[in-house]
């Protein structure tokens, strides 16, 4: 895995090695823009009809998403490998005024915002667990 400058409060989720495919920031949400696998080759040695390897793509966010979300756990440019957090409790930048137990979705520049009122439950990417403060939020991330 990529290095890492940016730890979850909480880790309940898994952590993944992916690609950026634009610049993201350790700590910036990000949502899975593409992938590529590799698969298992039946036959050879560990490989299995179902076996193989996939490297998710990633970007911050830029809208409410239904795509997968997770935190970026290290910067990286385009191309570079980042670790990223799906799932688990993250203090992430906020958009707009959030308050404790707001549902919450992706907003500009891998934020989060206010989701009260969006009724596309798929873009709903998990809860707040503080309200926002000097600009970030405790969300904790719904897994899907």
């Amino acid at each position: 895995m990529a290095g890492q400058d940016y730890v979850p409060l909480y880790v309940a989720g898994t952590q993944a090695s992916c690609v950026a495919g634009s610049a993201v920031t350790a700590g910036q949400l990000v949502q899975i823009t593409g992938g590529t696998l590799v698969p298992g080759t039946p036959g050879v040695a560990g490989g299995q009809p179902n076996s193989g390897t996939v490297t998710p793509t990633v970007a911050p966010t830029s809208d409410a998403t239904s795509a997968e979300v997770g935190v970026a756990a290290n910067n990286a440019v385009a191309g570079q490998p980042v670790s990223v957090y799906f799932g688990g409790v993250h203090v992430l930048a906020a958009s707009g005024s959030i308050s404790a137990g707001d549902p919450v979705q992706a907003a500009a520049s891998g934020a989060v915002a206010d989701a009260s009122s969006n009724t596309t439950y798929s873009q709903i990417i998990g809860r707040a667990w503080s309200a926002a403060s000097n600009g970030f939020a405790v969300v904790r991330l719904a897994e899907h």
